[in-house]
């Protein structure tokens, strides 16, 4: 069933925020967010005479928002547009030759476009912003270009909500995994330190 990532992913990254993270207004904002999408996974929006999942709407002006916060700059300008360009690429191919994507098209469009994000972008919130924003855009063209043709997809339909929710966990997992490399290694660090100092 379509959906079914983005929800048990979105559920997890409630429960954390609410009970695990420290009490702060980014810990409000993203459990609020959160909770939205998840109350409006199921309902659409029409612009012109395009259907636009409303969760996904959200996800990008949030997203959008968020990029200003930033301080966005010519390059990740240039990562959004290459990154947009790459998704609607990756979807015609899946239109053109579904047999490549006889196993999840989800997953294999979700883990290429987790390592591009981990190379191109330095920190976890850079890489989810460049990667809602760009998505979403890649969605927009390729349903302008399929609309063409008789088809009536909607922008963000479930399938690109939990493709969407893989690269979310990948990159966390991703983040904690080298954030428990880096614990380690300064523990040893300290260690060693502590033996030469003793042996001096």
């Amino acid at each position: 069933m379509d959906g079914l990532y983005f929800i048990y992913v979105s559920w997890i990254l409630w429960a954390w925020f609410t009970f695990m993270y420290r009490k702060s207004a980014t810990r409000f904002h993203a459990a609020f967010i959160i909770l939205v999408c998840l109350n409006t996974i199921s309902l659409d929006v029409m612009v012109f005479s395009y259907r636009i999942s409303y969760t996904s709407l959200l996800l990008f002006i949030f997203s959008f928002l968020l990029f200003f916060h930033l301080t966005p700059n010519v390059k990740h300008t240039i990562i959004v547009f290459s990154l947009s360009v790459a998704y609607a690429g990756g979807l015609f191919w899946e239109m053109a030759r579904p047999v490549w994507f006889h196993f999840s098209s989800e997953w294999m469009i979700a883990i290429p476009a987790a390592l591009l994000l981990v190379l191109v972008a330095s920190d976890i919130l850079t890489r989810m912003v460049l990667f809602g924003i760009s998505t979403f855009l890649g969605e927009v063209i390729f349903t302008l270009y399929i609309h063409q043709l008789g088809f009536n997809e909607p922008v963000g339909e479930p399938a690109f909500l939990d493709m969407y929710s893989i690269v979310v966990f990948l990159l966390l997992s991703t983040e904690l995994f080298m954030h428990f490399v880096d614990t380690i290694e300064k523990e040893l660090n300290r260690r060693m330190k502590r033996k030469v100092g003793m042996k001096q």
